[in-house]
């Protein structure tokens, strides 16, 4: 008999009463956004934009992928989840939380990197997308029973791992990286393909930074194995921003002296076409 390498998970949680408050702040905030987004959409008469936003809430169709691999846990009992598959059930204020940070930040980059994004922009991107996880992740994993993060997790602060910024924070900057890439492409009918390609560049993002981590976690190794994963996740993760910077970032001498540069490429974001 081949001894078990995948960790139990904590069968038996309930949902917290708090479920429904932290529903309730991610629908909040993610209307917030969706204003900012549909002003955006008008302003330059392009549907791109609300798409892009569509597009991340079909992505929260993985998370169950995710949370087989990462050892994520949601309760059984409670609330009707979005969607139950592969014996997760996902619960709903994920339709909120990956459209707001997915969503909202992959725009944001998308739209910088056509103003003419530097590697410096792009880096606090970066850096701000872990303290966007942070501000996602901790509140629910603190009140307790509402998620949890089981089997050896390497680096947990405060219940959450924190290499999961790591991963995370690139799924938003693929997703700009590549609406930007297809920009010329994505008008007319064809603006619907957005609605696949953030799913594309989350499911992207995951796997090639994460991948590692998803090995340990579930080889039975403990920890001897979980924390080195966890610093080449780090690496991988530095190194797919680093190469994205190289590709579409600008100097940032260039974004202050070339107001050519700019007309060519960061003012078309104006111009007309659905």
């Amino acid at each position: 008999m081949l001894e078990n390498q995948i960790p139990r998970p904590p069968v038996d949680m309930v949902m917290s009463a708090y479920y429904w408050p932290i529903t309730a702040a991610n629908f909040v905030l993610l209307a917030g956004i969706m204003i900012w987004v549909s002003r955006e959409a008008r302003r330059q008469q392009r549907i791109l934009p609300v798409l892009i936003m569509g597009g991340a809430a079909i992505a929260s169709l993985l998370e169950c992928i995710f949370d087989v691999m990462v050892l994520v846990w949601w309760p059984q009992y409670g609330p009707a989840p979005e969607y139950r598959i592969l014996n997760i059930s996902v619960p709903i204020w994920m339709l909120a939380a990956y459209p707001w940070y997915i969503g909202g930040m992959g725009y944001w980059a998308y739209r910088a990197f056509h103003r003419g994004m530097t590697r410096g922009m792009l880096w606090k991107l970066y850096f701000f997308g872990w303290l966007a996880n942070f501000a996602l992740e901790m509140p629910p994993l603190q009140i307790g029973n509402i998620y949890a993060y089981y089997g050896d997790q390497p680096f947990r602060v405060l219940d959450f791992p924190i290499w999961m910024a790591m991963t995370n924070t690139m799924m938003p900057i693929l997703a700009g990286a590549l609406i930007h890439i297809f920009d010329d492409e994505l008008r007319g009918w064809r603006s619907l393909i957005a609605l696949a390609l953030v799913p594309m560049a989350v499911g992207a993002a995951e796997i090639a930074t994460g991948w590692p981590i998803w090995l340990a976690l579930n080889s039975g190794l403990g920890y001897a194995a979980t924390y080195p994963a966890g610093v080449v996740v780090l690496g991988l993760s530095l190194l797919a921003n680093y190469l994205v910077s190289l590709k579409l970032c600008v100097a940032s001498e260039a974004r202050q002296t070339a107001p050519a540069w700019k007309a060519a490429r960061g003012q078309r974001l104006s111009g007309a076409g659905a």
